[in-house]
C-alpha cells in the first residue's frame, strides 16, 4: 500500500462512475427529457463527453498492471471465480429484494456468466488475461521505435479506418467496435508502452491533447444532440460524411486521444497513500469493478432505472448531486457485496482456486512426462 499511487485509484472511481452515468442517461434516454436552452442539456453533453474515455481507461489500468506479468493463470481464475460469485450472489439478493418472477435465461446467465456472455466486458477481460503474458513476450521483443510503429499502424486501423466505413461494417470483421477484441489488444499496448517508455511530455500529451480533444468531442456531441444535427441532414456532402464517419464510438479516433491522453495525466500524478485513508479505501477500492457488474447483472437492470426514474430531474438543477448520490449509493451496496465475498473467500473461494492450481499444475507435468516419452 505504501508504494501505491493513489492517482491511479482515483482514475479508476472516475471511469466507473462515468461508467454508471452512460447507463443512468442512455437506458432513461435523459437528453430527450432537457430543454436545449437549459444549462442540464450542456452538462449532460459534458458528462457524456467524458465518457468517452469511461471503459477504454478501465481498460487501460488493467493492462498497466498487467504487462510485468509472466503468468496469468493464478489471475484469471481468481477473477472467473469472482465473476460467477458475485453473478450467484446477486441474482439471489436480487430474488429477496425485488422479484420473485425470475425467468431460465437469468438463471442461466447468473449460473454461468462466461459462457452465455452475461457481461461483454468481463468475457473481453478473461480473453485478455489468457493473450497478456503472449502480448508481454512479443512487446518485450520489439525495440521502442518499433512498438511506436506497430502502435500507430493498429490505432489507424482500429480507431480510424474501421470507423470509416462506406463500404463494409466493422461489427462484421472485428465485432462491436467498441466491445471489439482487437481494441483491446490495442489499449493493452498504449498501456504497456506509457508504463515501459514513459512519456516524454506529459503536460502536452496529457492535459494538453486532452483539453482540445474534450472540447472537439462536446462540440460534436452538442450539434448531435440538439436542432444543428437537422440542418446537417440537409447539407448532402456533410450528411454522407457523417453517415460513414463514426465520430463517437468508444473506439473512434477523438475517444481514443481521450482516453490516452487522460491515462497519461493520471499516471503522471504521484500521490501515495497515507495511513489514515489506507484502511478504507483497502474496503472501497475493490467494490469498483463490483459496481459494474451490480447494476448490469440481468436480473437487477431491468429495474434499478425505473425505480431510479432520473428523468423526473431532468430541468432540475439537482441532477448532477442526483446522479452523484445514485452512484455512492450502488457504490455502498458494492461494498457490502464485496464484504460478503471477502468471508466466503476464506471458506470457499480460496480453496477452490488452490484446487484448480493444483489440477493445472498436475496436468502440466503429466503433458510434459508424455512429451518426454515421446
Amino acid at each position: 500500500m505504501k508504494d501505491r499511487n493513489i492517482s491511479i485509484d482515483i482514475y479508476r472511481i472516475l471511469c466507473m462512475f462515468l461508467i454508471t452515468t452512460i447507463h443512468i442517461i442512455s437506458y432513461s434516454g435523459l437528453i430527450t427529457f432537457i430543454p436545449q436552452t437549459h444549462l442540464n442539456f450542456y452538462i449532460v453533453n459534458i458528462i457524456q463527453t467524458f465518457q468517452s474515455f469511461s471503459i477504454s481507461g478501465f481498460t487501460m489500468i488493467s493492462a498497466y498492471f498487467l504487462i510485468d506479468r509472466v503468468s496469468t493463470t493464478k489471475k484469471l481464475i481468481n477473477f472467473i471465480l469472482q465473476l460467477w460469485f458475485f453473478s450467484i450472489l446477486i441474482f439471489f439478493i436480487s430474488l429477496i429484494f425485488i422479484s420473485r418472477d425470475i425467468k431460465i435465461t437469468t438463471v442461466l446467465y447468473s449460473f454461468f456468466p462466461l459462457i452465455f456472455n452475461h457481461y461483454w466486458y468481463p468475457v473481453n477481460y478473461v480473453i485478455l488475461l489468457i493473450l497478456a503474458p503472449f502480448l508481454n513476450k512479443a512487446f518485450k521483443a520489439l525495440t521502442k521505435n518499433e512498438m511506436l510503429v506497430l502502435l500507430i499502424i493498429l490505432s489507424s486501423v482500429v480507431s480510424l479506418f474501421f470507423n470509416i466505413d462506406p463500404f463494409f461494417s466493422p461489427a462484421d470483421f472485428i465485432g462491436h467496435q467498441t466491445h471489439s477484441l482487437l481494441y483491446f489488444i490495442l489499449l493493452y499496448l498504449i498501456a504497456a508502452y506509457i508504463k515501459i517508455y514513459g512519456v516524454k511530455r506529459p503536460k502536452i500529451f496529457g492535459l494538453g491533447v486532452f483539453s482540445v480533444t474534450a472540447l472537439m468531442l462536446f462540440i460534436v456531441y452538442i450539434v448531435t444532440n440538439n436542432g444543428f444535427g437537422r440542418l446537417i441532414e440537409r447539407h448532402l456532402i456533410i450528411n454522407t460524411v457523417l453517415e460513414h464517419v463514426n465520430i463517437l464510438e468508444y473506439n473512434s479516433i477523438l475517444p481514443l486521444l481521450l482516453t490516452v491522453s487522460s491515462f497519461i495525466m493520471f499516471t503522471n500524478i504521484n500521490i501515495t497513500y497515507k495511513k489514515r485513508i489506507s484502511k478504507p479505501l483497502l474496503f472501497c477500492i475493490p467494490a469498483t469493478f463490483v459496481i459494474y457488474l451490480f447494476q448490469e447483472h440481468c436480473a437487477v437492470r431491468p429495474y434499478i432505472w425505473n425505480f431510479v426514474n432520473i428523468t423526473k430531474w431532468a430541468e432540475s438543477y439537482m441532477l448532477v448531486p442526483v446522479i452523484i448520490l445514485i452512484f455512492i449509493a450502488i457504490w455502498c451496496i458494492s461494498i457490502i457485496l464485496n464484504l460478503m465475498y471477502q468471508f466466503f473467500s476464506k471458506i470457499i473461494i480460496v480453496r477452490m482456486e488452490n484446487l484448480i492450481l493444483n489440477l493445472i499444475e498436475k496436468l502440466k507435468l503429466y503433458f510434459k512426462g508424455k512429451m518426454k516419452v515421446e
